[in-house]
């Protein structure tokens, strides 16, 4: 079963998107603030990031980015609200899905990054 870390400043996106995941089959831990996420990244492996671009406690952009450059490279999914397209075509994340998510779009999206 593939391990997912999923923040979201956001409580109703993180139930939203981790029920999403878990009816789809996939293990999901969530993180509430950029330090949380930092802390169970450095602690677990994970084989994929879905990450909410809009946080306040940590740059979202920089810490896709960052995933990147791990070894080995952890894939990502950006959430974005509609009109942060700019933004969200600035990072590396393999995908990028725009709020409100439909469950099954989410469920397909990780499953194509996953492989």
């Amino acid at each position: 079963m593939s391990k997912v870390l999923l923040f979201s400043e956001s409580a109703a996106t993180r139930d939203y998107v981790a029920g999403s995941l878990v009816h789809g089959g996939l293990q999901v831990i969530t993180a509430s603030d950029g330090a949380g996420f930092l802390k169970y990244l450095a602690a677990a492996k994970f084989d994929l990031a879905v990450i909410d671009l809009h946080a306040y406690s940590i740059n979202s952009l920089e810490l896709v980015n960052s995933l990147k450059r791990r070894v080995p490279p952890i894939p990502s999914i950006l959430l974005a609200n509609s009109g942060s397209e700019q933004a969200a075509l600035k990072c590396s994340a393999d995908q990028v899905l725009f709020k409100p998510v439909d469950p099954h779009d989410m469920v397909a999206a990780a499953n194509k990054v996953l492989g």
